[in-house]
């Protein structure tokens, strides 16, 4: 399908007026919406493009038509204006009823239906050139490009695991610094590998490391932290 578009009335639509303003702003905006085009229009596409532009207050000698890469653009420099110049395209064309008219100018509509061809407002048509766009690029998307979305249980799962290790990490620092239970003092531990080894060559392959400290160990110390404490304000004198 060849695409017609009337370069105005498509620029007003993509809104891209607002941001081009001053010395060479015309220029500015066919460049734009020229460059969009290319960037978003299937590629196979792009030959049989052709846009129009308006070209009020242009030298009679400017150029009527140029190319942007593969897209034909065309100036109304010798036309009363860009609708007569489309009107004129229309009615040249050799396939119209393939043509597709990008316009929501009336006049233009007319000019496309009486040669049969497809009239699209330009609002209509932009809509659905970026959602064409849009799944392009979703299409071509590789794995590398997707970034989790984590989900409120995502993050829940994770934090219970970070408390579930944080409470083992506690309990055994726990284990090493309260005291050993009267009931484990008559368990052993075993030997490191070494002293297995020698012990075994000594004929003692039953050898176990006892703990050398008694179960009410660390409370005896704390005790006698007290006695001192107690023993410590008798012997000071009254203030």
């Amino acid at each position: 399908m060849a695409i017609l578009i009337d370069g105005y009335n498509l620029l007003h639509v993509t809104g891209i007026f607002a941001d081009t303003v001053g010395p060479g702003a015309l220029e500015r905006l066919h460049a734009a919406l020229l460059d969009f085009l290319a960037s978003a229009l299937p590629a196979e596409e792009l030959p049989r493009t052709t846009i129009v532009f308006d070209a009020k207050g242009r030298r009679a000698t400017a150029r009527r038509m140029r190319m942007h890469g593969a897209i034909t653009v065309h100036y109304s420099a010798r036309h009363e204006d860009a609708d007569t110049l489309l009107a004129e395209l229309i009615g040249e064309h050799n396939a119209p009823r393939s043509l597709i008219v990008v316009s929501s100018d009336h006049q233009v509509q007319r000019a496309a239906r009486r040669r049969r061809a497809k009239a699209v407002d330009s609002d209509v048509w932009y809509g659905a050139l970026l959602r064409s766009r849009r799944d392009r690029q979703q299409a071509t998307r590789t794995p590398a490009d997707e970034k989790p979305v984590w989900s409120e249980n995502d993050a829940l799962f994770w934090l219970e695991q970070f408390d579930a290790e944080l409470l083992r990490e506690m309990e055994s620092l726990q284990q090493i610094i309260r005291p050993t239970p009267p009931e484990a003092k008559a368990r052993s531990t075993p030997a490191p590998a070494p002293i297995r080894a020698e012990a075994k060559e000594a004929g003692c392959d039953d050898l176990a490391l006892e703990n050398p400290f008694p179960a009410s160990y660390l409370e005896e110390i704390a005790k006698e932290i007290q006695r001192s404490e107690v023993r410590g304000q008798k012997e000071r004198p009254d203030l």
